[in-house]
């Protein structure tokens, strides 16, 4: 579903610079948004809870009362709609990148800024929004199917998954909740093995990736939901129809609330994973950097499970098969789609990954 490009989309911008704050302030305006400002996250607070219609951040790290990563962090706990946030920073050390990453944020910018990136940037923000709201109008399209026949022992065989749903249910809406509830009660195994796996591969990733340990114990959590939108759905055709609208039904599903940050990535990858980096991919066409760091790790691990695992039409491919596929791509995949540096790293690092897959039944 396409977003009403009739929306204005108001967005904060958090600098404790005043020629910068005026100078971004004007630029956002004359690009159509409409754009208030703060001098530092204490200062952005006040003003989101006073902007109940802001939902796009464009803020600095370093400000005196509160900094930009506190503010984040303080504003999820507090603010229960969703926020999506660009971060700007002049320093250029990658652990300020990884933290803003971490912490959900859409982009991250370096400063002096480059105004066309930062417009790229907000915009895709907006996006992302306005994917999650069409989302939401499609939630409870068409009849509902009931789930498929309950796996035994599904808590213990799937323990990742299963707390990953469990962790996911007090922060949606009641009717998310109920449908969460069950998918929990009675799953589908062959879903919850995939879902499992695909978890454990993207904790790893993230892991040999360098990210910190709370980042990787989280998107290890919200990577199991990334089909969430198939389960309650019952989408399994993976043409590009379906393919949207699983993604917007999954992030619409368990957006809501005040998210902690396993949460949040779980929306991000719920509605990105089918993002592709060369802009080939779907629900919105972002491209590289734009697709959230989640998503980007998700997208290579999906693909890695679901060739191992067997299909209508194919047999499972090998452990082998399935690096070659990714590496050098075949008919229906290319290493362009996946973020190059992450893929150089799970190729480098295949036999753990072989390891990790075949370690949930």
């Amino acid at each position: 579903m396409v977003a009403n490009p009739s929306v204005v989309r108001k967005v904060l911008v958090v600098d404790d610079e005043e020629h910068i704050r005026s100078m971004l302030t004007r630029y956002l305006g004359r690009q159509g948004f409409e754009a208030v400002s703060a001098s530092d996250g204490i200062a952005a607070l006040d003003a989101l809870q006073c902007n109940e219609d802001c939902s796009l951040v464009v803020t600095d790290i370093d400000m005196p009362r509160m900094d930009g990563f506190a503010m984040i962090e303080t504003a999820k706990s507090q603010i229960a709609r969703p926020i999506r946030y660009v971060v700007v920073s002049g320093g250029g050390d990658g652990a300020r990148e990884s933290k803003a990453r971490a912490l959900g944020a859409v982009a991250y910018l370096g400063k002096p800024l480059d105004l066309p990136d930062l417009r790229a940037a907000v915009e895709a923000a907006s996006q992302s929004l306005d994917a999650i709201i069409a989302g939401i109008e499609t939630a409870d399209d068409g009849p509902q199917q009931d789930l498929a026949a309950p796996g035994a022992g599904f808590t213990d065989r799937f323990p990742l998954f299963a707390e990953a749903l469990s962790t996911a249910i007090p922060a949606v809406s009641q009717d998310a909740a109920d449908r969460l509830h069950a998918i929990l009660a009675n799953p589908s195994v062959r879903n919850g093995a995939h879902c499992e796996r695909v978890g454990v591969l993207c904790g790893l990733l993230a892991e040999r990736a360098g990210y910190p340990a709370d980042f990787c114990r989280n998107i290890a959590l919200a990577a199991c939901l990334h089909d969430i939108g198939k389960s309650v759905g019952l989408i399994d055709d993976e043409d590009e129809t379906s393919v949207a609208k699983h993604t917007l039904l999954g992030a619409s599903v368990l957006q809501g609330g005040a998210m902690a940050p396993a949460h949040i990535l779980a929306v991000d990858i719920a509605l990105s994973h089918h993002e592709r980096f060369d802009g080939s991919g779907r629900p919105m066409h972002l491209t590289g950097l734009e697709i959230p760091l989640g998503a980007r790790i998700c997208a290579i691990c999906d693909v890695y499970a679901a060739l191992r695992a067997p299909a209508s039409h194919r047999s499972a491919f090998t452990h082998e098969e399935a690096i070659d596929i990714l590496v050098h791509g075949d008919s229906r995949s290319s290493p362009s789609q996946f973020d190059p540096v992450l893929l150089e790293i799970f190729s480098t690092h295949a036999a753990e990954f072989e390891a990790a897959y075949n370690a949930v039944d």
